[in-house]
């Protein structure tokens, strides 16, 4: 590698005429490191995308295959820039898509809470199962257009002016993140709380029996934990960001390696072993969805579980032959239009 030559201007520079720390990065990074973290994220992203389409698990499914596919990206551009660091273009095809894949994530983790709060009973939850989705992904579209809009500015930026008013867009953007994610986390644990003190004769009578898998369990374990290592990770890239792209943090490569990637595998792993396609199958993910069905009699607001459903026929006794609906099974009322 060339010495330093800083009478070279940094879009003029080559390897072979100037040194690494010229370039928009003051390290190479570890080759076998970066690949090692594109390829499983590659492999989760196939993954999630067989389960979607097998469970039909639309919504989360294209929120998990549009964080990691953003994850395979910023990795792909984080090991070009090993050869051509001083090229805008590279380094931001490793830098954006790392820095907006995670909203994708947090995205799928708001859409799964409000299932749960079906599946225990709104009266344990301070907002309605459609909020969660509703304000939160809105929240973490927003944070995403910002720090969107953050990485243009930077990447248009003629000068170190307007280059840190780009990073204060991005810090926004990755705070307001962090911000929703602690309060999602704060919600869920005192939704979680109340339920452990509640009794569990006012629960959801429609899951009892989906309550007492195994799986659920672990499940409501891994939602949280997966919502914690993003947090953590946003936390780190706001400070990142704060000392600037020529900061000690931004340029030292051990705290990336752990405070990044791992912090999204951690997440990947937990939201892909504990798939709530493989959690909720048999029907459950469709009956605790907050997107309700209308009745054909009275025009009521319905949903039922699979369980309730067997519950009511297995009440019910044979009808004649001549009566419109043999073994129907009422479902229950939720609400009225």
């Amino acid at each position: 590698m060339a010495p330093c030559n800083e009478s070279i201007e940094m879009d003029m520079c080559t390897l072979q005429t100037c040194c690494f720390e010229q370039g928009f990065l003051d390290y190479p990074p570890n080759l076998g490191v970066s690949v090692a973290y594109l390829t499983i994220f590659a492999i989760f992203m196939i993954l999630q995308l067989g389960i979607a389409i097998f469970y039909k698990t639309w919504a989360f499914g294209f929120a998990m295959f549009g964080g990691l596919v953003l994850e395979i990206i910023g990795y792909t551009g984080r090991i070009l820039i090993r050869s051509n660091p001083f090229d805008m273009n590279i380094f931001l095809v490793y830098f954006i898509p790392l820095g907006l894949g995670p909203a994708f994530l947090t995205a799928a983790i708001y859409i799964t809470l409000g299932h749960v709060v079906i599946v225990f009973g709104e009266q344990y939850s301070r907002l309605k199962p459609k909020t969660y989705s509703l304000v939160f992904v809105c929240i973490d579209l927003f944070s995403l257009c910002i720090q969107a809009v953050g990485g243009a500015l930077t990447a248009t930026a003629d000068n170190p002016t307007d280059r840190q008013n780009g990073t204060n867009v991005l810090i926004a953007g990755l705070t307001l993140q962090a911000v929703s994610l602690a309060t999602f986390i704060l919600l869920s644990a005192d939704f979680l709380l109340k339920v452990k003190k509640g009794n569990r004769e006012d629960r959801n009578s429609n899951f009892d029996n989906f309550r007492a898998k195994k799986s659920f369990s672990w499940f409501q374990i891994a939602l949280p934990i997966a919502a914690l290592v993003i947090m953590i990770r946003c936390i780190y890239r706001v400070i990142e960001l704060c000392q600037g792209f020529g900061g000690k943090l931004a340029n030292e490569e051990v705290p990336f390696d752990i405070l990044e990637g791992p912090m999204i595998i951690i997440a990947s792993i937990c939201l892909t072993v504990f798939h709530p396609g493989f959690v909720f199958r048999g029907g459950y993910w469709e009956a605790s969805s907050w997107v309700i069905r209308t009745s054909k009699k009275g025009g009521s607001r319905v949903k039922a579980s699979p369980e309730a459903a067997e519950k009511t026929e297995a009440s019910l006794t044979p009808m004649s032959s001549d009566m419109e609906e043999p073994f129907a099974a009422k479902p229950a009322v939720i609400g009225k239009e």
